[in-house]
């Protein structure tokens, strides 16, 4: 496949803007010695990193080649970090430009730097993170030493989120993004003695089913990949990954993808890219379903999950979900440039068809935006834009979701909503509460949930 065809099948929700291809324009990321040396550091540079070389095909790389401590677990390993990183974006976008540099210049469209800036750049933003915080544009307070990787892929996010915006700077964004820090632990914004407590020694997952492996449930893949694991995983997925996913499916390469007139070696369907990803991990299982969910529950009925996480994007899907009673619900999803993440414990908190009551939905895919054309013609419609960050947030915040189950306390409420177009001090984390007019409210359906959860406990 040639230069023109792979961008044309893989941006095909994305069109060439009339004055300049955002996707050509030139990034810097950018990260130091003390920051590259650590594991929150080093999540922060793959995951920004993966991100951008997912929408930019021009990216520049400053970090010390020499760098042979990894600790991480790359899939695509090499000598040193920076070898890993150039042959992980040659998987993601084999025509693009990356490029290990020690002496940036000055022609950048945009520079994201990791850890305290070490130059100062035209169009720059800055991340840290440290534990469960992530920081933009300010400086980490680093009061916890733990290997957890959720602040770090919080800061990425955001961080990516406001190079792409320099790359598009005519769009009507509703708020540029100021400097903050933000918890994912209790969703606080700018709190001074946010609680920060160290992960888990090991983090038990009990039985998790993952109902679509999507932009949002890749990034959940990713990140608990990150993680000190234990316990089983059921993945339900009934597509395969194509060369559109690689816009924003975190885990997806252009091994994953079957070319035109290539032979298949091997089964591209996301389930199973799932669970090769985490085959290396020990203390949990993995099993793969390659099937819609209604047709997982034909064949084995509705399962005894502890968290089911149902990372799918419609709502018919969801409805399914909610009708065969999980114990507790834990998900993800977008709309545009908003994203949510929800958790439903069951009876208690508002279930899922309370916050999706049409079974019909017509949003955007996970990961997709509308951009407009900057001399658009006349009666065109908007441009659909493939943006990794806004899908890989939610499913970081999912796989911490989980991570926080492990602890006594719960430390936040279970709907968090911000809009990547604007800042997070406009989100919203509320807790939500049931809908008196939906089926769960119900009392024949609330008696047969109840006895549900009554064998379920007993187990």
């Amino acid at each position: 496949m040639d230069h023109a065809s792979f961008y044309q099948r893989r941006d095909n929700r994305t069109l060439l803007f009339a004055e300049s291809d955002y996707r050509n324009k030139k990034v810097l990321i950018t990260i130091n010695d003390e920051s590259l040396s650590t594991f929150d550091g080093q999540v922060m540079l793959f995951t920004a990193f993966n991100l951008t070389s997912r929408f930019c095909s021009n990216i520049d790389l400053r970090c010390n080649p020499s760098t042979k401590t990894i600790y991480l677990a790359p899939k695509f390993h090499q000598e040193t970090i920076s070898d890993s990183l150039i042959k992980t974006g040659s998987k993601i976008d084999p025509f693009g430009k990356f490029t290990i540099i020690d002496k940036p210049n000055e022609a950048y469209d945009a520079v994201l730097s990791i850890g305290e800036p070490q130059i100062a750049f035209k169009k720059q933003v800055s991340i840290d993170s440290d534990c469960w915080i992530a920081y933009f544009n300010k400086p980490s307070l680093h009061t916890c030493q733990s290997s957890n990787p959720i602040g770090a892929g919080v800061a990425a996010c955001f961080g990516v989120c406001e190079v792409f915006k320099k790359l598009i700077p005519t769009q009507n964004y509703h708020q540029q993004m100021d400097s903050f820090s933000f918890s994912a632990l209790d969703y606080s914004l700018n709190k001074p003695d946010a609680e920060n407590p160290p992960l888990p020694k090991t983090i038990k997952l009990g039985s998790v089913q993952v109902v679509g492996i999507g932009a949002v449930g890749s990034a959940v893949i990713a990140f608990l990949d990150f993680l000190p694991i234990e316990g089983e995983l059921e993945l339900i997925d009934k597509e395969k990954i194509n060369i559109s996913n690689l816009n924003r499916y975190f885990i997806a390469t252009t091994d994953d993808v079957s070319m035109p007139r290539a032979p298949i070696s091997r089964s591209q369907d996301k389930v199973t890219i799932g669970q090769q990803y985490l085959s290396h991990k020990k203390g949990i299982r993995v099993s793969s379903f390659f099937s819609s969910y209604e047709k997982y529950v034909e064949a084995y009925g509705r399962g005894k999950a502890d968290v089911i996480l149902p990372l799918v994007d419609n709502n018919s899907a969801r409805h399914v979900v909610q009708l065969n009673m999980p114990h507790l619900s834990i998900y993800g999803t977008t709309g545009g440039w908003m994203f949510s993440v929800s958790r439903q414990k069951a009876i208690e908190d508002d279930c899922i068809i309370c916050r999706h009551p049409d079974r019909e939905t017509h949003d955007l895919p996970c990961g997709v935006v509308e951009i407009a054309q900057q001399q658009p013609k006349k009666e065109e419609k908007p441009v659909n834009a493939a943006v990794s960050f806004v899908s890989a947030l939610p499913g970081i915040l999912v796989a911490g979701e989980l991570v926080k189950l492990n602890y006594d306390k719960k430390y936040s409420k279970n709907f968090l909503q911000i809009d990547m177009a604007s800042s997070p001090q406009y989100m919203q984390h509320l807790q939500l509460h049931p809908v008196e007019t939906c089926i769960c409210q119900v009392p024949w359906f609330r008696a047969v949930y109840q006895k549900i959860l009554a064998k379920y406990h007993d187990l």
